[in-house]
Order: structure tokens, then C-alpha cells, then sequence
């Protein structure tokens, strides 16, 4: 019996560390096939649509130093780095593309509004909350700092790393 249990669990381990640090990478983001996002790679060109119901590929918003970054309306840390995010994008002019799970675009296009945020935003509550849910990998927020050649050259998963994140943009830019 001892034997079973410890093979349902090396079986559960295997499939969730299979499962878990994916990113989807089909043009509609759905859950159907996967890659793990790091250092050294180069960003897949996903399809996005933004809260304007406008269709481009991240390749084509991607022309210099650009951060992804992953959030949702309702975590505390997201919100208080919108400010240090804002302040990056225009020191260091860089692009920034939002990604927010939120349940609905409404509550992400009423939060931009009313905190004057312009850059790119994409909502989807249902690829990316699966994403969310099947990753682990990505919390909120997270960060991933991509430069003009489409190589992501930093993660940042804590979203307590603020600072070490106008560190990195600092020194990368000078």
C-alpha cells in the first residue's frame, strides 16, 4: 500500500511540475499547448486583444525596451506599483503591456480611467485565469522585462521587487 501512495505522489508531482510554470502560446490563448517563460528566451509573439477590442501581435508593440506585466485590480501590491510602473515607463521611456485576470474588462477599463493609465492593456479572465490557476509560476504581479530584440532578459515574480526592478531598469538603460 505504502508503495502505491508513493507512486501517486512521484505521478502528482511529475504531472504538476509538467503542468505548473507554462505559459499558453496559441494565438487566442487558450489552454491548449505551453512554454515556460525565462531569461535568455525570446518572447513567443503572442496574439492579443486589447481593451479596445483591437487585434495586434506582441512582436509588432515590441520595438524597445518593453516590461509585461501581469495583474489584476483587486491585489493590494498591483495597485501600489502603478505608480513605480508609470514612473519607469516615462524615465526610462519604455513601452509597457499590461495583462489584468480580471473577472470583467469593465473593472479594468474603469480602473485605467480613473488612474489616467494609457499604455497597452489586454484583459482576458479566462485564458489567463487558467493560466493563474495552472502556472503558480506567475504571481501577482510579475514582471517580465523584454528588450527590442524580443529576448526576455529579466523575470520578476515578487511583486515586493519594485525597487530592484528600477535598480535593474536603471543600470540596463545606462
Amino acid at each position: 500500500m505504502k508503495f502505491k501512495k508513493h507512486l501517486l505522489f512521484v505521478a502528482l508531482a511529475l504531472f504538476a511540475g509538467n503542468m505548473f510554470g507554462q505559459l499558453i502560446n496559441d494565438d487566442e490563448f487558450t489552454s491548449k499547448g505551453a512554454i515556460v517563460l525565462d531569461e535568455g528566451m525570446t518572447v513567443p509573439n503572442f496574439k492579443f486583444k486589447n481593451l479596445k477590442a483591437q487585434t495586434f501581435n506582441l512582436h509588432d508593440k515590441i520595438d524597445k525596451l518593453t516590461i509585461l506585466e501581469f495583474w489584476y485590480t483587486t491585489c493590494k501590491t498591483c495597485v501600489a506599483n502603478k505608480k513605480y510602473v508609470t514612473k519607469f515607463s516615462n524615465q526610462y521611456n519604455i513601452n509597457v503591456i499590461s495583462i489584468a485576470v480580471d473577472e470583467k474588462a469593465s473593472t479594468v477599463r474603469k480602473y485605467l480611467a480613473a488612474n489616467n493609465i494609457h499604455w497597452e492593456n489586454i484583459h482576458d479572465n479566462d485564458s489567463f485565469k487558467g493560466f493563474y490557476q495552472k502556472t503558480k509560476g506567475v504571481a501577482s504581479p510579475t514582471f517580465v522585462v523584454v528588450n527590442a530584440d524580443k529576448e526576455i532578459i529579466k523575470v520578476f515574480k515578487d511583486g515586493s521587487s519594485i525597487g530592484k526592478i528600477g535598480v535593474f531598469l536603471q543600470n540596463y538603460v545606462e
